[in-house]
């Protein structure tokens, strides 16, 4: 039988344009702020913070062009995380593609909304089977 994880999230007005999904997310034992992007194909976490943290191992061989949010053309690396926690949920050996996403994050500081970190794409949501409710402020994934 399945087991649900249900984890907060936070829906943010984004400058009359509509809405942004957001979460926290745990790597080691620092939190991050995470954007729920039902509309990327894979999950993505930024180059600085990429850069910071030791136990991500950067996968020389799987760099691919990376599209949508701006980013047509800009090559991605990818790197392997042993552990990202996601509520009570332990996703382990995740693959992220790895973006420098200030142009982003410097956009979202100009409009009022906390940057984030990491981008939850839809490998993630597909895989664990994501149902979104705007109305209890959750998300729900499932193994």
């Amino acid at each position: 039988m399945a087991k649900n994880y249900k984890t907060p999230i936070i829906v943010e007005h984004i400058d009359g344009d509509g809405f942004h999904i957001f979460t926290e997310v745990k790597i080691g034992r620092k939190r991050y702020r995470a954007l729920i992007d039902t509309g990327a194909s894979k999950s993505v976490i930024d180059l600085q913070t990429a850069e910071s943290i030791k136990k991500l191992e950067w996968v020389d061989n799987l760099a691919t062009q990376a599209k949508g949010l701006g980013t047509e053309g800009m090559e991605t690396k990818v790197a392997r995380l042993p552990k990202l926690k996601i509520g009570e949920l332990a996703i382990e050996d995740l693959y992220l593609g790895i973006l420098d996403l200030s142009h982003i994050t410097g956009m979202y500081h100009s409009l009022g909304i906390e940057p984030f970190s990491l981008i939850l794409g839809g490998d993630i949501l597909q895989e664990y089977d994501a149902v979104i409710n705007y109305g209890k402020s959750s998300l729900t994934l499932k193994v």
